[in-house]
């Protein structure tokens, strides 16, 4: 990790596949000891944890109960407005540029794909948005 980037001391993790959603806690223990990791399986569930509680970064599928398109993640994000959030997929390729930009310029979000996912993407995502470079868009 760049020592310049600031690091979460929580994250709201939003995926419905335990195995991608443990992966990520494990790497957040491993590469950023301290950080507070919470787990939502659904778009309500995440709702419900940003009303309760404050996340310093957010890692949402686009797919998961409640929502089916990125579209749909809005009122997700739009709760989240300007706060670094990293919004993956096993749907879309990198290269495909999924329609980020349709979700406006506001905010320090970046796409990861989840098949070309490794340590190195997750830490320069992290990177970008935690040092509030908008990486995608």
């Amino acid at each position: 990790m760049d020592p310049s980037s600031r690091l979460p001391t929580s994250v709201l993790i939003v995926d419905d596949y335990p195995l991608f959603t443990q992966v990520l806690v494990d790497w957040f223990a491993l590469n950023a000891p301290g950080t507070t990791c919470r787990i939502a399986d659904s778009l309500a569930g995440a709702l419900a944890a940003l009303e309760a509680q404050h996340y310093d970064l957010l890692i949402t599928d686009i797919r998961l109960p409640g929502s089916e398109t990125l579209n749909d993640l809005r009122p997700l994000l739009e709760r989240r407005g300007a706060q670094p959030t990293i919004v993956v997929s096993g749907y879309f390729p990198v290269d495909a540029d999924p329609p980020m930009r349709s979700l406006g310029g506001a905010g320090q979000r970046t796409f990861l794909s989840k098949k070309d996912i490794t340590s190195t993407s997750l830490r320069q995502a992290l990177t970008d948005v935690m040092g509030g470079r908008h990486a995608a868009g």
